[in-house]
Protein backbone atom coordinates (compact mmCIF):
# COMPACT_ATOMS: atom_id res chain seq x y z
CA UNK A 1 0.00 0.00 0.00
CA UNK A 2 2.79 2.48 0.86
CA UNK A 3 4.38 1.86 -2.56
CA UNK A 4 1.07 2.60 -4.21
CA UNK A 5 0.60 5.90 -2.40
CA UNK A 6 4.25 6.82 -3.04
CA UNK A 7 3.50 6.41 -6.72
CA UNK A 8 0.84 9.12 -6.36
CA UNK A 9 3.38 11.42 -4.75
CA UNK A 10 5.88 10.93 -7.59
CA UNK A 11 4.92 14.16 -9.34
CA UNK A 12 8.36 14.45 -10.97
CA UNK A 13 7.33 11.82 -13.45
CA UNK A 14 4.25 13.84 -14.44
CA UNK A 15 6.25 17.03 -14.70
CA UNK A 16 8.75 15.29 -16.96
CA UNK A 17 5.92 14.29 -19.24
CA UNK A 18 4.65 17.87 -19.41
CA UNK A 19 8.09 19.21 -20.25
CA UNK A 20 8.45 16.65 -22.96
CA UNK A 21 5.10 17.73 -24.44
CA UNK A 22 6.18 21.37 -24.42
CA UNK A 23 9.31 20.43 -26.31
CA UNK A 24 7.20 18.54 -28.74
CA UNK A 25 4.89 21.56 -29.24
CA UNK A 26 7.85 23.81 -29.87
CA UNK A 27 9.01 21.41 -32.47
CA UNK A 28 5.57 21.40 -34.01
CA UNK A 29 5.45 25.24 -34.02
CA UNK A 30 8.77 25.46 -35.86
CA UNK A 31 7.49 23.17 -38.53
CA UNK A 32 4.32 25.19 -38.80
CA UNK A 33 6.34 28.39 -39.31
CA UNK A 34 8.24 26.75 -42.11
CA UNK A 35 5.02 25.94 -43.88
CA UNK A 36 3.80 29.54 -43.50
CA UNK A 37 7.02 30.86 -44.93
CA UNK A 38 6.62 28.70 -47.94
CA UNK A 39 3.11 29.95 -48.31
CA UNK A 40 4.36 33.54 -48.22
CA UNK A 41 6.82 32.79 -50.97
CA UNK A 42 4.01 31.67 -53.19
CA UNK A 43 2.25 34.97 -52.67
CA UNK A 44 5.29 37.08 -53.46
CA UNK A 45 4.72 36.20 -57.15
CA UNK A 46 1.64 38.40 -57.05
CA UNK A 47 1.81 41.59 -59.10
CA UNK A 48 0.53 43.94 -56.45
CA UNK A 49 2.76 44.68 -53.51
CA UNK A 50 -0.19 46.06 -51.61
CA UNK A 51 -2.05 42.89 -52.08
CA UNK A 52 0.99 41.05 -50.98
CA UNK A 53 1.22 43.23 -47.94
CA UNK A 54 -2.40 42.96 -47.07
CA UNK A 55 -2.40 39.28 -47.55
CA UNK A 56 0.63 38.97 -45.43
CA UNK A 57 -0.91 41.18 -42.84
CA UNK A 58 -4.04 39.11 -42.77
CA UNK A 59 -1.99 36.03 -42.73
CA UNK A 60 0.01 37.32 -39.81
CA UNK A 61 -3.14 38.16 -37.93
CA UNK A 62 -4.58 34.74 -38.65
CA UNK A 63 -1.35 33.18 -37.73
CA UNK A 64 -1.22 35.01 -34.45
CA UNK A 65 -4.81 34.04 -33.73
CA UNK A 66 -4.21 30.44 -34.69
CA UNK A 67 -1.05 30.41 -32.65
CA UNK A 68 -2.91 31.61 -29.54
CA UNK A 69 -5.73 29.16 -30.15
CA UNK A 70 -3.20 26.38 -30.62
CA UNK A 71 -1.49 27.25 -27.37
CA UNK A 72 -4.81 27.18 -25.51
CA UNK A 73 -5.65 23.84 -27.04
CA UNK A 74 -2.27 22.51 -26.03
CA UNK A 75 -2.74 23.63 -22.44
CA UNK A 76 -6.21 22.12 -22.29
CA UNK A 77 -4.89 18.91 -23.76
CA UNK A 78 -2.07 18.85 -21.22
CA UNK A 79 -4.52 19.36 -18.36
CA UNK A 80 -6.78 16.63 -19.65
CA UNK A 81 -3.83 14.29 -20.09
CA UNK A 82 -2.61 15.03 -16.58
CA UNK A 83 -6.08 14.47 -15.13
CA UNK A 84 -6.51 11.24 -17.05
CA UNK A 85 -3.15 10.00 -15.83
CA UNK A 86 -4.08 10.90 -12.23
CA UNK A 87 -7.38 9.08 -12.60
CA UNK A 88 -5.65 6.03 -14.12
CA UNK A 89 -3.09 5.98 -11.27
CA UNK A 90 -5.87 6.37 -8.66
CA UNK A 91 -7.88 3.57 -10.25
CA UNK A 92 -4.80 1.34 -10.40
CA UNK A 93 -4.08 2.01 -6.72
CA UNK A 94 -7.74 1.44 -5.77
CA UNK A 95 -7.75 -1.80 -7.74
CA UNK A 96 -4.58 -2.95 -5.99
CA UNK A 97 -6.11 -2.15 -2.57
CA UNK A 98 -9.28 -4.09 -3.42
CA UNK A 99 -7.22 -7.05 -4.71
CA UNK A 100 -5.11 -7.06 -1.52
CA UNK A 101 -8.20 -6.85 0.73
CA UNK A 102 -10.03 -9.56 -1.14
CA UNK A 103 -6.92 -11.75 -1.08
CA UNK A 104 -6.60 -11.27 2.67
CA UNK A 105 -10.26 -12.13 3.24
CA UNK A 106 -10.01 -15.14 0.96
CA UNK A 107 -6.88 -16.46 2.68
CA UNK A 108 -8.37 -16.01 6.14
CA UNK A 109 -11.60 -17.64 5.04
CA UNK A 110 -9.70 -20.52 3.49
CA UNK A 111 -7.58 -21.06 6.60
CA UNK A 112 -10.63 -20.73 8.88
CA UNK A 113 -12.64 -23.11 6.72
CA UNK A 114 -9.89 -25.72 6.76
CA UNK A 115 -9.48 -25.34 10.50
CA UNK A 116 -13.23 -25.54 11.11
CA UNK A 117 -13.53 -28.59 8.90
CA UNK A 118 -10.67 -30.24 10.77
CA UNK A 119 -12.11 -29.30 14.17
CA UNK A 120 -15.56 -30.39 13.11
CA UNK A 121 -14.27 -33.80 12.09
CA UNK A 122 -12.36 -34.11 15.39
CA UNK A 123 -15.29 -33.00 17.52
CA UNK A 124 -17.70 -35.20 15.63
CA UNK A 125 -15.45 -38.20 16.08
CA UNK A 126 -14.99 -37.46 19.78
CA UNK A 127 -18.71 -36.92 20.33
CA UNK A 128 -19.47 -40.17 18.53
CA UNK A 129 -17.07 -42.03 20.80
CA UNK A 130 -18.61 -40.32 23.84
CA UNK A 131 -22.14 -41.20 22.77
CA UNK A 132 -21.23 -44.80 22.05
CA UNK A 133 -19.68 -45.08 25.49
CA UNK A 134 -22.49 -43.38 27.45
CA UNK A 135 -25.22 -45.37 25.70
CA UNK A 136 -23.36 -48.61 26.46
CA UNK A 137 -22.80 -47.62 30.10
CA UNK A 138 -26.41 -46.58 30.65
CA UNK A 139 -27.73 -49.72 28.90
CA UNK A 140 -25.65 -51.99 31.15
CA UNK A 141 -26.70 -49.96 34.21
CA UNK A 142 -30.37 -50.46 33.29
CA UNK A 143 -29.92 -54.21 32.79
CA UNK A 144 -28.42 -54.45 36.27
CA UNK A 145 -31.08 -52.22 37.82
CA UNK A 146 -34.48 -53.13 36.40
CA UNK A 147 -36.44 -56.08 37.73
CA UNK A 148 -40.09 -56.98 37.26
CA UNK A 149 -41.28 -54.66 40.04
CA UNK A 150 -39.40 -51.60 38.78
CA UNK A 151 -40.63 -52.20 35.22
CA UNK A 152 -44.25 -52.54 36.38
CA UNK A 153 -43.94 -49.26 38.30
CA UNK A 154 -42.73 -47.44 35.17
CA UNK A 155 -39.70 -46.30 37.13
CA UNK A 156 -37.47 -43.76 35.36
CA UNK A 157 -33.73 -44.04 35.99
CA UNK A 158 -31.64 -40.85 35.68
CA UNK A 159 -27.92 -40.67 35.07
CA UNK A 160 -27.60 -39.02 38.48
CA UNK A 161 -29.26 -41.99 40.18
CA UNK A 162 -27.08 -44.41 38.23
CA UNK A 163 -24.03 -42.65 39.71
CA UNK A 164 -25.53 -42.63 43.22
CA UNK A 165 -26.22 -46.38 42.99
CA UNK A 166 -22.69 -46.95 41.63
CA UNK A 167 -24.17 -48.47 38.49
CA UNK A 168 -21.86 -46.08 36.61
CA UNK A 169 -18.55 -45.15 38.15
CA UNK A 170 -17.15 -42.36 35.97
CA UNK A 171 -18.56 -40.42 33.03
CA UNK A 172 -17.88 -37.16 31.16
CA UNK A 173 -18.99 -34.22 33.36
CA UNK A 174 -20.66 -32.50 30.39
CA UNK A 175 -23.55 -34.98 30.48
CA UNK A 176 -26.71 -33.59 32.07
CA UNK A 177 -27.29 -35.80 35.13
CA UNK A 178 -30.94 -34.85 35.56
CA UNK A 179 -32.06 -34.86 31.93
CA UNK A 180 -30.13 -37.93 30.76
CA UNK A 181 -32.68 -40.68 31.53
CA UNK A 182 -33.69 -44.25 30.77
CA UNK A 183 -37.02 -46.08 31.01
CA UNK A 184 -38.46 -49.47 29.98
CA UNK A 185 -41.83 -50.34 28.45
CA UNK A 186 -43.34 -53.76 27.80
CA UNK A 187 -43.57 -54.53 24.08
CA UNK A 188 -45.34 -57.82 23.27
CA UNK A 189 -43.03 -60.54 24.61
CA UNK A 190 -40.06 -58.23 24.96
CA UNK A 191 -39.14 -54.93 26.60
CA UNK A 192 -38.10 -51.70 24.89
CA UNK A 193 -35.36 -49.74 26.66
CA UNK A 194 -35.23 -46.05 25.69
CA UNK A 195 -32.19 -43.96 26.61
CA UNK A 196 -32.20 -40.19 26.22
CA UNK A 197 -28.80 -38.50 26.59
CA UNK A 198 -28.23 -34.75 26.91
CA UNK A 199 -24.67 -33.59 26.25
CA UNK A 200 -23.76 -29.89 26.00
CA UNK A 201 -27.46 -29.07 25.33
CA UNK A 202 -27.57 -31.63 22.49
CA UNK A 203 -30.05 -34.50 22.91
CA UNK A 204 -29.58 -38.00 21.51
CA UNK A 205 -31.91 -41.00 21.81
CA UNK A 206 -31.34 -44.71 21.36
CA UNK A 207 -33.53 -47.75 21.94
CA UNK A 208 -32.70 -51.36 22.72
CA UNK A 209 -34.84 -54.50 22.76
CA UNK A 210 -34.39 -56.59 25.93
CA UNK A 211 -36.07 -59.74 27.15
CA UNK A 212 -36.56 -61.92 30.20
CA UNK A 213 -34.77 -64.86 28.65
CA UNK A 214 -33.88 -68.09 30.36
CA UNK A 215 -30.20 -67.48 29.73
CA UNK A 216 -30.23 -64.09 31.50
CA UNK A 217 -27.72 -64.59 34.31
CA UNK A 218 -27.88 -62.52 37.52
CA UNK A 219 -30.27 -60.02 35.92
CA UNK A 220 -33.96 -60.06 35.16
CA UNK A 221 -33.40 -58.71 31.63
CA UNK A 222 -30.69 -59.17 29.05
CA UNK A 223 -30.17 -58.68 25.34
CA UNK A 224 -31.27 -61.43 23.01
CA UNK A 225 -28.59 -63.97 22.17
CA UNK A 226 -29.40 -65.63 18.86
CA UNK A 227 -26.84 -68.36 19.49
CA UNK A 228 -28.85 -69.60 22.49
CA UNK A 229 -32.34 -69.41 21.05
CA UNK A 230 -32.25 -72.91 19.50
CA UNK A 231 -30.88 -74.66 22.56
CA UNK A 232 -32.88 -77.18 24.58
CA UNK A 233 -33.92 -76.46 28.14
CA UNK A 234 -34.71 -78.14 31.43
CA UNK A 235 -37.62 -76.85 33.45
CA UNK A 236 -37.91 -76.56 37.21
CA UNK A 237 -40.73 -78.38 38.99
CA UNK A 238 -41.67 -78.00 42.65
CA UNK A 239 -43.95 -79.86 45.08
CA UNK A 240 -45.17 -78.34 48.33
CA UNK A 241 -44.31 -80.12 51.60
CA UNK A 242 -44.91 -79.64 55.35
CA UNK A 243 -44.57 -76.12 56.79
CA UNK A 244 -42.12 -75.82 59.72
CA UNK A 245 -40.36 -73.10 61.66
CA UNK A 246 -36.70 -72.28 61.10
CA UNK A 247 -34.20 -71.80 63.91
CA UNK A 248 -33.98 -68.43 65.57
CA UNK A 249 -31.49 -65.94 64.16
CA UNK A 250 -28.87 -64.35 66.39
CA UNK A 251 -29.94 -61.41 68.52
CA UNK A 252 -29.41 -58.15 66.66
CA UNK A 253 -27.31 -55.26 67.91
CA UNK A 254 -29.09 -53.01 70.38
CA UNK A 255 -30.73 -49.95 68.83
CA UNK A 256 -32.40 -46.96 70.44
CA UNK A 257 -36.13 -47.33 70.94
CA UNK A 258 -39.02 -45.73 72.77
CA UNK A 259 -39.29 -46.72 76.43
CA UNK A 260 -42.88 -47.71 75.70
CA UNK A 261 -41.63 -50.61 73.54
CA UNK A 262 -42.74 -53.95 75.00
CA UNK A 263 -40.79 -57.18 75.39
CA UNK A 264 -42.08 -60.00 73.18
CA UNK A 265 -41.45 -63.69 73.71
CA UNK A 266 -42.72 -66.50 71.43
CA UNK A 267 -43.92 -69.97 72.32
CA UNK A 268 -41.86 -72.64 70.63
CA UNK A 269 -44.68 -73.95 68.43
CA UNK A 270 -46.47 -70.66 67.74
CA UNK A 271 -46.41 -70.54 63.91
CA UNK A 272 -47.55 -66.91 63.89
CA UNK A 273 -44.95 -65.56 66.30
CA UNK A 274 -41.86 -64.94 64.20
CA UNK A 275 -40.11 -62.06 66.09
CA UNK A 276 -38.89 -61.73 69.69
CA UNK A 277 -37.90 -58.39 71.30
CA UNK A 278 -35.90 -57.59 74.44
CA UNK A 279 -35.87 -54.06 75.89
CA UNK A 280 -33.33 -52.67 78.37
CA UNK A 281 -33.19 -49.32 80.16
CA UNK A 282 -30.06 -47.29 80.92
CA UNK A 283 -29.31 -43.98 82.63
CA UNK A 284 -27.20 -41.94 80.24
CA UNK A 285 -25.63 -38.52 80.39
CA UNK A 286 -27.80 -36.05 78.49
CA UNK A 287 -25.87 -32.86 79.22
CA UNK A 288 -24.44 -30.73 82.04
CA UNK A 289 -25.44 -27.81 84.22
CA UNK A 290 -23.66 -25.56 86.70
CA UNK A 291 -24.33 -26.19 90.39
CA UNK A 292 -23.33 -23.47 92.86
CA UNK A 293 -21.85 -24.14 96.30
CA UNK A 294 -21.89 -21.43 99.00
CA UNK A 295 -19.71 -21.15 102.10
CA UNK A 296 -18.68 -18.41 104.53
CA UNK A 297 -15.52 -17.13 106.24
CA UNK A 298 -14.20 -14.11 108.19
CA UNK A 299 -12.12 -11.85 105.90
CA UNK A 300 -10.54 -8.39 105.84
CA UNK A 301 -12.61 -5.52 104.52
CA UNK A 302 -11.17 -2.04 103.89
CA UNK A 303 -13.13 0.81 105.46
CA UNK A 304 -12.88 4.57 105.13
CA UNK A 305 -9.51 5.87 106.38
CA UNK A 306 -9.32 7.81 109.66
CA UNK A 307 -7.34 11.03 110.29
CA UNK A 308 -6.21 11.66 113.86
CA UNK A 309 -3.33 12.60 116.16
CA UNK A 310 -0.97 9.78 117.17
CA UNK A 311 2.47 9.31 118.64
CA UNK A 312 4.99 10.06 115.93
CA UNK A 313 7.24 7.20 117.04
CA UNK A 314 4.98 4.41 115.70
CA UNK A 315 2.60 3.39 112.91
CA UNK A 316 -1.03 2.71 113.81
CA UNK A 317 -3.82 0.51 112.34
CA UNK A 318 -7.47 0.35 113.27
CA UNK A 319 -9.07 -3.13 113.08
CA UNK A 320 -12.71 -3.71 114.10
CA UNK A 321 -12.67 -0.39 116.00
CA UNK A 322 -9.50 -1.22 117.99
CA UNK A 323 -6.18 0.65 117.53
CA UNK A 324 -2.97 -1.31 117.11
CA UNK A 325 0.57 0.02 117.34
CA UNK A 326 3.40 -1.36 115.18
CA UNK A 327 6.93 -0.40 114.19
CA UNK A 328 7.51 2.65 112.10
CA UNK A 329 7.29 1.99 108.31
CA UNK A 330 6.10 -1.59 108.81
CA UNK A 331 3.69 -1.17 105.82
CA UNK A 332 0.76 -3.06 107.31
CA UNK A 333 -1.39 -1.11 104.86
CA UNK A 334 0.07 -3.26 102.02
CA UNK A 335 -2.16 -6.12 103.27
CA UNK A 336 -4.86 -5.11 100.78
CA UNK A 337 -2.48 -5.26 97.79
CA UNK A 338 -1.70 -8.97 98.14
CA UNK A 339 -3.24 -11.03 95.28
CA UNK A 340 -3.36 -14.72 94.38
CA UNK A 341 -0.53 -14.19 91.91
CA UNK A 342 1.83 -12.74 94.55
CA UNK A 343 2.97 -16.07 96.06
CA UNK A 344 6.07 -14.58 97.78
CA UNK A 345 7.10 -12.50 100.82
CA UNK A 346 5.53 -9.10 100.41
CA UNK A 347 6.94 -6.22 102.46
CA UNK A 348 6.55 -7.43 106.07
CA UNK A 349 4.05 -10.17 105.14
CA UNK A 350 5.62 -13.62 104.98
CA UNK A 351 4.31 -16.07 102.39
CA UNK A 352 3.48 -19.37 104.17
CA UNK A 353 2.37 -21.37 101.10
CA UNK A 354 -0.75 -22.60 99.32
CA UNK A 355 -3.05 -25.13 100.97
CA UNK A 356 -6.36 -26.86 100.36
CA UNK A 357 -8.93 -26.36 103.10
CA UNK A 358 -12.12 -28.31 103.75
CA UNK A 359 -13.69 -25.03 104.88
CA UNK A 360 -12.44 -21.55 103.89
CA UNK A 361 -9.94 -20.24 106.55
CA UNK A 362 -10.65 -17.04 108.54
CA UNK A 363 -8.43 -13.93 108.49
CA UNK A 364 -7.00 -12.60 111.81
CA UNK A 365 -5.27 -9.32 112.64
CA UNK A 366 -1.89 -10.96 111.90
CA UNK A 367 -2.81 -13.38 109.11
CA UNK A 368 -4.28 -12.89 105.66
CA UNK A 369 -5.67 -15.66 103.39
CA UNK A 370 -6.03 -14.99 99.64
CA UNK A 371 -8.56 -17.16 97.76
CA UNK A 372 -7.06 -19.01 94.76
CA UNK A 373 -9.88 -21.28 93.59
CA UNK A 374 -11.98 -24.40 94.33
CA UNK A 375 -10.43 -27.84 94.80
CA UNK A 376 -12.55 -30.42 92.89
CA UNK A 377 -10.23 -33.36 93.48
CA UNK A 378 -12.80 -35.21 95.62
CA UNK A 379 -15.75 -34.45 93.31
CA UNK A 380 -17.17 -36.90 90.81
CA UNK A 381 -20.63 -36.33 89.37
CA UNK A 382 -21.40 -33.94 92.23
CA UNK A 383 -19.45 -32.02 94.90
CA UNK A 384 -21.95 -32.14 97.76
CA UNK A 385 -19.84 -32.12 100.98
CA UNK A 386 -16.64 -32.83 98.99
CA UNK A 387 -15.55 -29.50 97.61
CA UNK A 388 -12.41 -27.87 99.04
CA UNK A 389 -10.82 -24.43 98.75
CA UNK A 390 -7.28 -23.35 97.80
CA UNK A 391 -5.86 -20.36 99.72
CA UNK A 392 -2.46 -18.65 99.90
CA UNK A 393 -1.48 -17.86 103.54
CA UNK A 394 0.43 -14.71 104.63
CA UNK A 395 1.61 -13.71 108.19
CA UNK A 396 2.50 -10.20 109.39
CA UNK A 397 6.04 -10.42 110.89
CA UNK A 398 6.04 -7.18 112.90
CA UNK A 399 4.46 -6.67 116.32
CA UNK A 400 0.87 -5.56 116.80
CA UNK A 401 0.09 -4.02 120.23
CA UNK A 402 -3.40 -2.97 121.20
CA UNK A 403 -3.59 0.63 122.47
CA UNK A 404 -6.49 2.60 123.78
CA UNK A 405 -5.31 6.07 122.72
CA UNK A 406 -2.53 6.37 120.09
CA UNK A 407 -2.03 10.06 120.93
CA UNK A 408 -0.90 9.27 124.49
CA UNK A 409 1.82 6.74 123.57
CA UNK A 410 4.50 9.44 123.69
CA UNK A 411 5.00 13.16 124.12
CA UNK A 412 5.57 13.82 120.42
CA UNK A 413 2.27 13.67 118.53
CA UNK A 414 1.46 14.13 114.86
CA UNK A 415 -1.61 13.96 112.68
CA UNK A 416 -1.65 11.03 110.19
CA UNK A 417 -4.05 8.92 108.08
CA UNK A 418 -4.72 5.58 109.78
CA UNK A 419 -5.76 2.51 107.67
CA UNK A 420 -9.11 1.27 108.91
CA UNK A 421 -10.14 -2.40 108.49
CA UNK A 422 -12.79 -4.78 109.71
CA UNK A 423 -12.81 -8.58 109.75
CA UNK A 424 -16.35 -9.58 108.84
CA UNK A 425 -18.30 -12.58 107.59
CA UNK A 426 -18.10 -12.94 103.77
CA UNK A 427 -19.82 -15.34 101.33
CA UNK A 428 -17.71 -17.63 99.13
CA UNK A 429 -19.47 -19.00 96.00
CA UNK A 430 -18.03 -21.60 93.64
CA UNK A 431 -19.69 -23.58 90.84
CA UNK A 432 -19.22 -27.09 89.46
CA UNK A 433 -20.42 -28.37 86.08
CA UNK A 434 -22.41 -31.46 86.93
CA UNK A 435 -23.68 -34.03 84.42
CA UNK A 436 -27.39 -34.51 83.80
CA UNK A 437 -28.86 -37.97 83.21
CA UNK A 438 -31.97 -39.39 81.57
CA UNK A 439 -33.44 -42.82 81.06
CA UNK A 440 -32.78 -44.26 77.60
CA UNK A 441 -34.18 -47.53 76.20
CA UNK A 442 -32.65 -49.98 73.71
CA UNK A 443 -34.01 -53.08 72.02
CA UNK A 444 -32.61 -56.18 70.41
CA UNK A 445 -34.54 -58.55 68.15
CA UNK A 446 -34.29 -62.01 66.67
CA UNK A 447 -36.46 -63.66 64.00
CA UNK A 448 -37.45 -66.99 62.54
CA UNK A 449 -39.32 -67.90 59.35
CA UNK A 450 -41.85 -70.38 58.13
CA UNK A 451 -40.26 -72.84 55.74
CA UNK A 452 -41.78 -75.36 53.38
CA UNK A 453 -40.19 -78.73 52.98
CA UNK A 454 -40.84 -78.63 49.23
CA UNK A 455 -39.15 -80.83 46.69
CA UNK A 456 -37.61 -79.27 43.59
CA UNK A 457 -36.47 -81.15 40.47
CA UNK A 458 -35.42 -80.32 36.90
CA UNK A 459 -36.89 -82.19 33.94
CA UNK A 460 -38.00 -81.86 30.37
CA UNK A 461 -41.01 -79.78 29.47
CA UNK A 462 -44.43 -81.34 30.08
CA UNK A 463 -43.12 -84.17 32.27
CA UNK A 464 -46.45 -85.93 32.82
CA UNK A 465 -45.12 -88.12 35.61
CA UNK A 466 -44.13 -85.11 37.73
CA UNK A 467 -47.26 -83.18 36.90
CA UNK A 468 -49.45 -86.17 37.88
CA UNK A 469 -47.65 -86.41 41.24
CA UNK A 470 -48.47 -82.85 42.32
CA UNK A 471 -45.43 -81.04 40.93
CA UNK A 472 -45.90 -77.67 39.29
CA UNK A 473 -43.73 -75.38 37.20
CA UNK A 474 -41.76 -72.74 39.12
CA UNK A 475 -41.21 -70.68 35.98
CA UNK A 476 -37.44 -71.23 35.95
CA UNK A 477 -35.61 -72.99 33.14
CA UNK A 478 -32.01 -73.62 32.17
CA UNK A 479 -30.00 -74.99 29.31
CA UNK A 480 -29.81 -78.72 29.31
Amino acid sequence: MNDEFNELDNLDYLEDEVIYDEDYDNYYDDDFDTEIDEYDDDYTISDSEDYKYEDNLELDENYQYNEIESENDDKLEKTINLRNKMIRIFLIILLLIIIILLSSVFIKSFISKNKNEKDEVTVTKKEKENYDEIFSLMKNACINYYDQEKIDNDEILTLKKMKELSLIKTVDENYDDENSIAYIKKKDDNYELTINVKYNNIKKTKTYILGHYSYCTNTYLCEKDETLENETYLYEYSKEGKVTLSNWSSWSNYVNTSCTTKNISCDTDDMNCLTEIKVIQKEEKSGTKNKYYINYRSAFQTNQKEVRKVCSNFDYIKINGVYYRTEKNSNYKMLGAIKKTTMANYYNFRYDGRYSYQNPPNDTIATRFVFVGPDYSNCKDTCDGKIKYYYDAYTFTKSLTKVSNPELDCNNSTTIVIPNYSITKQKITVNFEEPQYQTVCYKTTRTRTKQNDSDTVWSKEDDSKLLDNGYTYTGNKKLS
